[in-house]
């Protein structure tokens, strides 16, 4: 492999948006959201917030699937908004649709690794060097996840600096923010054991 293909590699990992955006990010994203709610049926991996993945208790198929939807639509409207406040170009929203959604890929590593059997023991025991061996694999999608979402300001708004930080950080308290009272109002019958 030359030099110019592992960049390009390297390049397509780290910043995918000067790659893929727009309808192509959001057909992987939504469909990278589809296999995770498919794969939580079974590890019983929660997005019970923007960034947050618990091991919980088991639900129906759709109860995954509307965790993953709501923590997305929670990110996506405030990099929306804010986007086009802070930003001189013309932002369009399916861009940061795409690559808000496209974002979220990693985060299916998440609830791949919630299946190893040390994170699906009852009661799950924080204490135990396993599990905590098995919680810190799921560090990385996180990082990663974060990454792509500060990526996808920065290139669908064309945002640098200041602005691209401070959009950012606003967007994911924000998203935190909403993403856990609706997951809350909308879905806590069926998370409660």
């Amino acid at each position: 492999m030359s030099n110019s293909e592992k960049t390009s590699w390297r390049k397509w990992i780290r910043e995918p948006f000067y790659f893929i955006a727009g309808e192509k990010a959001l057909f992987l994203g939504l469909g990278a959201m589809l296999l995770s709610a498919t794969v939580s049926v079974f590890s019983n991996a929660h997005f019970d917030g923007t960034l947050d993945l618990h091991i919980g208790i088991p639900a129906p198929w759709w109860v995954f699937m509307a965790e993953s939807v709501i923590s997305w639509l929670s990110v996506m409207v405030p990099f929306y908004i804010l986007s086009v406040l802070l930003s001189k170009s013309k932002v369009r929203f399916i861009d940061i649709a795409g690559t808000t959604a496209f974002a979220r890929i990693p985060l299916l590593l998440g609830t791949l690794l919630a299946l190893l059997p040390p994170l699906q023991q009852k009661p799950l025991l924080i204490t135990d060097p396993l599990v905590l061996f098995c919680s810190f694999l799921l560090f990385p999608p996180l990082v990663w996840t974060l990454r792509l979402l500060y990526q996808s300001m920065v290139v669908s708004a064309n945002l640098k600096g200041f602005k691209a930080g401070l959009g950012y950080l606003l967007g994911l308290i924000i998203a935190e923010i909403a993403s856990k009272s609706l997951i809350h109002y909308f879905l806590s019958p069926y998370l409660i054991p």
